[in-house]
């Protein structure tokens, strides 16, 4: 709070006639908005006790509200402290109306109380905290998306069930960790943004669902480096649940699926590039024939290798 603020404050509350109060403590919570006169607003999203206090220059009795029902009084006080727990989700007004024979006055705070936020092991290990935003949209995809059905809801509850090794496996390695946020949490982060966009997913089926029904000759040619490389993340991601599941018991499979982590989206990419250049060697081999009067396969390899 500045100076010019402060000095702004004092002056105010010299000019009044009786009570002066004083906001909550800082120390309460780092997202705490301090305002000596009127509402403040604190955002919480772990259920915890929080400590209200009241100092004013005189003797008053003080009621202490929730949403308008009295939760406890205190009678000629200076000084008062209320603290509380509010377990239940939801919005809360907490008010202090100070009462004397000079008059009335009311401090008010209002505290969202929120769900706290659920794990993602491994998105929380790579960020360092489970608060970071990213995370909130692989929340928001496994909400509106996974547990919608039950093949999804059959992976979150595997991966829940066997991440956290591999989380404390890469808690231990800065590398590995900086490795996965960048090769993999990152990408999935932005594919959950992409598929949460509704008009974006409609737009991209329709673009495929065209190419396809266009390109009916080609269309093994498409499909199938998408299923190798759908097939080659399917099989990486059953290995490191397996090593995660072994992992409560032998620790260094936890750190081998941790390492496996970086690799998933890179090696898939890798074996669609394969695929699609598999599929096309023939038509490359007869361009190069065609190109350089070759007449079979032993002459490229004798011109090129040997």
């Amino acid at each position: 709070m500045s100076e010019k603020y402060l000095a702004e404050a004092k002056e105010f509350l010299s000019k009044r006639d009786f009570v002066q109060t004083q906001p909550f403590k800082k120390a309460l919570t780092e997202n705490a908005s301090q305002k000596l006169w009127g509402a403040a607003t604190l955002a919480v999203k772990m259920v915890a006790t929080r400590t209200f206090n009241i100092s004013v220059n005189q003797i008053v009795n003080v009621s202490w509200q929730i949403n308008g029902t009295e939760v406890q009084t205190n009678t000629s006080v200076k000084e008062v402290l209320y603290t509380n727990t509010i377990a239940v989700i939801g919005t809360w007004d907490v008010s202090a109306i100070v009462t004397n024979a000079n008059g009335t006055d009311v401090q008010t705070w209002t505290i969202a109380v929120k769900a706290a936020p659920s794990p993602c092991y491994i998105a929380t290990a790579t960020y360092g905290t489970p608060l970071d935003t990213n995370i909130d949209i692989l929340r928001d995809f496994r909400d509106a998306v996974l547990i919608t059905n039950p093949i999804g809801k059959t992976f979150v509850s595997t991966y829940y069930r066997t991440s956290p090794p591999i989380a404390d496996a890469l808690r231990e390695n800065d590398g590995i960790r900086t490795v996965t946020r960048l090769t993999l949490i990152t990408p999935l982060v932005y594919l959950s943004k992409s598929l949460l966009n509704s008009i974006l997913v409609m737009a991209i089926f329709i673009l495929g669902l065209t190419a396809v029904l266009s390109l009916r000759k080609e269309r093994m040619k498409i499909v199938r480096p998408l299923l190798v490389g759908t097939s080659s993340i399917l099989v990486f991601i059953a290995a490191i649940f397996s090593l995660g599941s072994v992992g409560y018991a032998i620790p260094f499979c936890a750190t081998v699926g941790a390492y496996m982590l970086p690799f998933v989206i890179p090696l898939s990419v890798v074996f669609t590039m394969c695929t699609v250049f598999t599929m096309h060697a023939n038509r490359i081999i007869n361009i190069i024939k065609a190109k350089h009067g070759l007449k079979d396969k032993s002459d490229i390899m004798r011109k090129y290798i040997f």
